[in-house]
């Protein structure tokens, strides 16, 4: 858990301009809420965002997501999967699912040996 809300800062920090106090607060928001919101369903909150954010803002979304599973060192395919559906909430194409796979290719559980 320590090594995710570090990860979660650091992706706040880098897409964001939030105040360090601001990333703090949301990324112990974050995990206090993330077993609650673990049983939602996408649509609820990624609707939202469709709202919000530009494309290339939701992809990098899946990004983040993919480099907060990977921060354990290996993302599994439940991970791996459930991103997958997300980016469909997002409004995504498959493209940018396997674009932002990618970036954490070394980490993908299906590739560990």
């Amino acid at each position: 858990e320590c090594a995710e809300k570090e990860k979660m800062a650091k992706i706040l920090k880098r897409f964001t301009n939030f105040s360090p106090e601001v990333i703090d607060v949301a990324v112990e928001t974050a995990a206090d809420e993330m077993v609650d919101l673990a049983g939602a369903e996408n649509h609820l909150y990624c609707s939202p965002l469709n709202d919000i954010l530009t494309v290339d803002e939701r992809y990098h979304v899946l990004e983040s997501l993919f480099a907060l599973a990977a921060s354990d060192g290996i993302t599994c395919a439940a991970e791996s999967e459930e991103i997958r559906v997300i980016s469909k909430s997002l409004l995504l194409e498959h493209k940018h699912f396997l674009a932002a796979r990618a970036t954490v290719l070394d980490s993908l559980g299906a590739l560990k040996k």
